[in-house]
């Protein structure tokens, strides 16, 4: 899969901030900025929210910061997110019987 593909996908299906998510050299992975407390929110309510945006800094302030390979302050957590596709295929047979 292409990597604009992939970070799409990230992106749409975790509603992340695009400028905090960036393609990788590794295959179908983006990188990405993560907010603690919106982890946290994910794995102790099973709520997927929109993420918030960095207080202080500008989206392409923290762009540039997770291209260099920077921190952008203790809320927040440089993540690599991998997408695995799997495609699933339903047969699904219906028999009907007709009474003679």
């Amino acid at each position: 899969m292409a990597g604009s593909d992939v970070l799409s996908i990230v992106v749409q299906e975790l509603n992340l901030q695009r400028n905090y998510c960036r393609t990788t050299p590794l295959i179908d992975t983006v990188e990405c900025f993560i907010n603690a407390p919106w982890i946290r929110g994910i794995i102790r309510d099973g709520i997927l929210s929109e993420m918030c945006v960095h207080e202080t800094l500008s989206t392409t302030e923290v762009q540039s910061a997770l291209q260099l390979g920077e921190s952008i302050g203790h809320l927040w957590q440089r993540v690599n997110v991998q997408v695995i596709i799997i495609f699933l295929i339903l047969i699904v047979i219906d028999i009907t019987c007709f009474p003679f």
